[in-house]
């Protein structure tokens, strides 16, 4: 049975319904028979807006990093820059973890259609709305002078990593035995606290 909201258009409901799929069953369980035998399609509906499958993970991908901006911005936006970032850096970790298959299928799928170079002005967003908080910050003399784009750059290595190995179950290690996930979490914000402030 369908899950997508009443009055979107069929196209955000099949990409909805394709989430619901991924999110539940993994990315090999979507194909556009099981979505239009969902959504009470036919097929060929669904081939109307999508051209085959890589098309559509394509676009689930993209809807993904959608999801990742939304659930951010509004920590980015705190007047306190310092704050924004940490903030906007538990959020980024509890979307990934939250959403592992969609966000497997952001950053690591193959069969997803290559992005162009729209595709990565729109997810470069994100990467813009934080270059922007941190700018705020080394301008606020609250963050160390130096580039806002490397200080970016840096954080997201440790964020990405950490949401990579807690999906992959290395995160904790065991070789941080008695340290629970959250824990680890917050002791990388905190790194990225001494490793940022002035």
């Amino acid at each position: 049975m369908s899950s997508a909201a009443p009055g979107a258009s069929l196209r955000e409901k099949i990409l909805q319904e394709a989430i619901d799929i991924v999110q539940k069953h993994g990315v090999e369980s979507v194909t556009m028979r099981s979505l239009a035998e969902r959504l009470g399609y036919s097929p060929a509906t669904i081939y109307l807006y999508f051209q085959n499958k890589r098309e559509l993970l394509h676009d689930l991908a993209l809807e993904g990093f959608d999801r990742l901006i939304s659930a951010l911005e509004p920590s980015l936006r705190l007047p306190d820059p310092s704050e924004a970032i940490l903030e906007g850096a538990r959020r980024y970790i509890d979307f990934g973890l939250a959403n592992p298959e969609i966000y497997r299928l952001m950053f690591q799928d193959t069969s997803v259609q290559a992005y162009t170079p729209d595709d990565i002005a729109h997810r470069s967003r994100l990467w813009n709305l934080w270059r922007d908080t941190h700018a705020r910050g080394v301008a606020s003399g609250v963050l160390r002078e130096g580039d806002p784009g490397i200080f970016v750059m840096m954080g997201w290595s440790w964020l990405h990593g950490f949401v990579l190995l807690a999906l992959s179950g290395r995160n904790p290690s065991p070789f941080l035995a008695g340290y629970s996930q959250n824990e680890v979490r917050e002791e990388i914000i905190s790194a990225w606290r001494h490793a940022f402030h002035a």
